[in-house]
């Protein structure tokens, strides 16, 4: 049984790799090209097969807005209340969480735009302005844009992201019994329709909103 999961991992990966490959770039690749990379244990029929078998179970969204070009957006937007050193530094932090999701299994509950949110309101607790009163919360300035955010799943991502670094720390100083973060979070994606879609909130308004 392992080897034959192993074996699914391996086609799934190689066939990830060329439908990113057919996503992105002019030229059409040949399935024969990952046949050769498998060192022939799969056929291109099997990694055509598998491709039209993730289509399908992503709904043929091929094309969805990434966690990052929605961070960018909302830094784009959050460009007139922010200073520009301030904004520069919200950005580096942002996208540095976000691309540090991938490692992460938990973070395919979240929608990418949920993702995003979270990832700038952890970049100003990261500066030390998560409940300063010189700014207003992204989720405020947003809202004020009539920007439709997720305010539950979003500030959901953002205590995921404290967890992860309270994790990180604890590991660092050699604490005993740490618990994973990802034991925390529920695997069930909220709703679309589960909660108020936007509000002027705060992190320390909602402390326990990891829970569904």
């Amino acid at each position: 049984p392992h080897e034959r999961s192993m074996d699914t991992l391996h086609l799934l990966t190689l066939t990830s790799l060329y439908l990113a490959l057919k996503l992105t770039t002019l030229q059409r690749p040949a399935p024969e090209i990952f046949v050769r990379l498998s060192r022939s244990k799969f056929t291109a029929r099997q990694v055509e097969a598998t491709e039209l078998q993730m289509m399908q179970g992503l709904d043929w969204l091929l094309h969805p807005p990434t966690a990052e070009e929605f961070a960018q957006y909302y830094l784009a937007i959050l460009s007139t209340v922010y200073p520009g050193d301030i904004l520069e530094r919200m950005e580096e932090y942002t996208l540095e969480s976000i691309r540090g999701t991938v490692s992460d299994y938990v973070w395919v509950r979240f929608a990418p735009s949920a993702v995003a949110m979270g990832a700038v309101c952890w970049s100003l607790h990261q500066m030390g302005l998560g409940a300063a009163d010189c700014y207003p919360s992204p989720l405020a300035e947003l809202h004020r844009c009539d920007i439709m955010v997720h305010q539950l799943e979003s500030m959901q991502a953002l205590e995921y992201f404290y967890l992860r670094a309270m994790y990180s720390v604890a590991q660092e100083q050699g604490e005993a019994h740490v618990v994973q973060p990802s034991s925390l979070v529920s695997r069930k994606r909220p709703a679309p329709g589960d909660g108020p879609r936007t509000s002027p909130v705060s992190f320390k308004d909602h402390p326990n909103v990891i829970e569904d």
